[in-house]
């Protein structure tokens, strides 16, 4: 099991900042694990009152590919967001392609990429 805590910071025009507050653990293997998080929004000096559940999870279907998800539920929307897509790493990169799926009526899907690489 692996526990990370920490802090998204946008600084905003006009000295106004926002982010998020959290915490997750990892649970499982290099082969496949599940994740589980919680984080509090804020902006400015105000937190919200409910958090945010983080839910996510890998499983590796070769040497150097794994199936990823990473889905949010956030508690002022009544529908989650989910993703889902593919994850190619080296020793030392790793890439990630995928879409992100609102789950509400007349919301566009669109994808995702994000590129690692460790120093």
């Amino acid at each position: 099991m692996d526990l990370a805590i920490g802090a998204l910071v946008v600084k905003l025009p006009e000295s106004t900042s926002a982010g998020i507050l959290y915490g997750v653990s990892t649970f499982g293997s290099l082969d496949k694990s599940v994740t589980l998080g919680l984080g509090y929004g804020y902006f400015e000096d105000e937190l919200a009152d409910k958090p945010m559940i983080v839910l996510g999870g890998e499983l590796r279907t070769s040497r150097s590919v794994s199936l990823v998800t990473e889905n949010w539920i956030i508690p002022e929307k009544d529908t989650p967001v989910i993703t889902f897509g593919l994850r190619f790493f080296g020793e030392k990169i790793s890439v990630d392609f995928a879409l992100i799926f609102p789950l509400e009526e007349d919301v566009f899907t669109f994808p995702y990429i994000d590129f690692v690489y460790k120093f």
